[in-house]
């Protein structure tokens, strides 16, 4: 298998099989697109979607990194969205 590389201001989605494994082939997940903004250095892209829950981070550590405010999702589970290069 080919491993995934993104770089930040790709335009992005879950795949298929991420969808169907993890029970969201319906609803709003499939048709959700973000651009990545960043990376974590473990294997995340941070994407211009605020983060679903933001007071569990404490505003110390939002002033300390201002990306936890963003959601992140595993690389792995992410393609890109055909037309956006």
């Amino acid at each position: 298998m080919t491993k995934r590389v993104f770089v930040i201001g790709d335009k992005v989605r879950l795949t298929r099989k991420f969808l169907r494994n993890t029970g969201q082939h319906t609803g709003k997940e499939p048709f959700s697109r973000w651009t990545i903004t960043g990376f974590t250095d473990n294997g995340w892209a941070i994407v211009d979607e605020p983060h679903y829950d933001p007071s569990m981070f404490s505003a110390d550590e939002l002033a300390a990194d201002p990306t936890l405010a963003f959601r992140r999702i595993a690389v792995g589970n992410l393609e890109l969205v055909k037309g956006s290069h």
